[in-house]
């Protein structure tokens, strides 16, 4: 886990608001309840998971591999997540990737498809540019799995970098440019060490910060 000094440092500037007050609880990464996955260089998937909507940034993923394929590039991507309003730009690449063998779009999934997907990941893409916490990276980092990210991601700034590919720029080039750095098998099993190696939090440490803190707060405050 964090030391004390971050996670005060982590909540003032991240995710506790101005002149808000109160404690900041961050969540479980053991929510899909996935076994600690091992690499291996057959593992050719990547998973974009998140609710597809601008913010989200879907449609620059989709650019990126299409872009990878075009090259010739073996890599897998499927992406879950359900289509809300202002999505456009993402429905006109899902349209035109419709036909790609090396693609598969789900839609909503339930955690047993979340787990199944995510046991064959390679890595996790998770290029948003806004995002009030970001659960699925921590979700697959608690399965040992890597990620390809957006900087800046709040659940992912409470961690060390470890496991972590972590873009400034959350364009297509930038994230085209990770995965084929990810696909360096050498790479990729740094990265797997290094995402074994991290501490994540789950839901019982969760429910237990949040049991102390109303236990202590005052009556009147109830």
């Amino acid at each position: 886990h964090i030391s004390e000094q971050t996670r005060n440092d982590y909540e003032r500037r991240i995710m506790r608001g101005r002149g808000r007050s109160g404690p900041v609880i961050p969540l479980g990464g053991d929510g899909l309840a996935i076994p600690r996955q091992e690499f291996t260089p057959a593992r050719r998937r990547y998973v974009a998971l998140g609710t597809i909507e601008p913010r989200k940034n879907v449609a620059a993923i989709l650019e990126a591999f299409a872009q990878l394929w075009q090259e010739g590039n073996n890599a897998e991507l499927v992406v879950v997540g359900m289509m809300r309003e202002g999505t456009e730009r993402e429905a006109d690449w899902l349209g035109r990737l419709s036909d790609e063998p090396k693609f598969r779009y789900l839609g909503h999934a339930d955690d047993a498809e979340l787990r199944d997907v995510l046991q064959g990941a390679r890595a996790l893409v998770f290029a948003s540019r806004s995002e009030g916490f970001g659960l699925p990276p921590l979700e697959a980092l608690h399965a040992g799995i890597p990620v390809i990210a957006s900087a800046g991601i709040p659940s992912l700034m409470m961690l060390p970098p470890s496991g972590q590919l972590r873009l400034r720029d959350v364009s297509a080039i930038a994230i085209a440019d990770a995965v084929r750095e990810l696909e360096n098998d050498q790479v990729a099993a740094a990265l797997w060490r290094e995402a074994a190696s991290l501490s994540i939090r789950t839901w019982r440490d969760a429910a237990r910060d949040f049991a102390a803190w109303a236990q202590d707060m005052p009556v009147s405050a109830r």
